[in-house]
Parts: structure tokens; sequence; C-alpha cells
């Protein structure tokens, strides 16, 4: 971005927009998604500031929460659809018959 004076300058999400992606990354991995938000937690910890990576390890695990909570409601309603998405996933096998 260009500021009045003209110079550039740089636009820098906020932490709201952090803790935000750590929740969704928590709910997907909880869910679908199969690389932790350890991995966005560190670089916001090696990044950003160290207060806020402890605040979106908290809404990463509220994330996975919710996450757990929608597939606990999703089997409740179609149990056996729910293992066909999660057998796909990397080094997961389905049970032997």
């Amino acid at each position: 971005m260009v500021a009045a004076d003209g110079k550039k300058t740089e636009r820098r999400p906020s932490v709201v927009h952090w803790w935000l992606l750590a929740f969704v990354w928590g709910l997907a991995e909880a869910t679908l998604f199969f690389i932790v938000p350890d991995v966005l937690l560190t670089w916001i910890a090696a990044r950003v500031a160290r207060r806020t990576a402890v605040i979106a390890s908290v809404f990463a695990a509220l994330g996975a929460v919710a996450g757990a909570a929608i597939l606990l409601w999703w089997m409740r309603h179609d149990a056996p659809f729910p293992a066909f998405p999660t057998n796909s996933l990397p080094s997961r096998h389905p049970r032997p018959a």
C-alpha cells in the first residue's frame, strides 16, 4: 500500500485474523485436514508474537472441539458416511471386515 505521503507501507493482518485462522485450522484438522495447527502456531510464535500464539493455540483447541462435535453429530445422524472421507486420508486404514 502507499500512504498519503507517498511512502510504501506494509499492511499486516491483525491478531484477530491469526486467531480466526487458528480456529478454522483446528476445526479442519479435527475433521478432514491432516496437517496439525502446530505448524501455524509455531509460525505465529516465531514471526508475530508469543502472546498472539498462546491465544491462537486456545482458538485452535476450540476449533478442534467444534470439529469433534461436528463429527459426533454427523456420526449420530449418518453413521457409515463419516468413515468414507476419513478412510481416504494418509495413514488411515479401514478396519478389516
